[in-house]
């Protein structure tokens, strides 16, 4: 499915007005998108946060503090600037254009 896709196009509309959440599993984003630990340590660095010994740990609950602690300084930062930043940190840096399965979902999800 690509971006030009008539139901590609209908999800992205309906992920604008805030009517769909995301929600895949590691399996379908892993060749586009950075895993969870990556990707809070990639917000972190756009926010200029540093990281300590402490902040690396990888367990959920750490975790999740972490991205808590940069998503509100980001939106407190610059307003409406969330949403490129978290796209910008999601994208893999091997910018595979092909995911295993080869059907272009992975690659639809990194792009919008």
């Amino acid at each position: 499915m690509t971006l030009s896709n008539p139901l590609m196009k209908k999800l992205i509309a309906a992920y604008d007005r805030g009517m769909v959440v995301p929600f895949v599993g590691a399996g379908i984003s892993t060749p586009n998108c950075v895993l969870w630990n990556d990707f809070i340590d990639n917000l972190e660095n756009a926010a200029g946060i540093k990281q300590n010994a402490s902040s690396a740990q990888n367990s959920a609950v750490p975790l999740v503090q972490r991205a808590a602690k940069v998503v509100r300084k980001i939106r407190n930062e610059v307003p409406y600037s969330l949403g490129d930043k978290v796209r910008v940190a999601l994208k893999s840096k091997g910018n595979h254009t092909t995911p295993p399965s080869g059907n272009g979902t992975a690659v639809d999800l990194a792009d919008i």
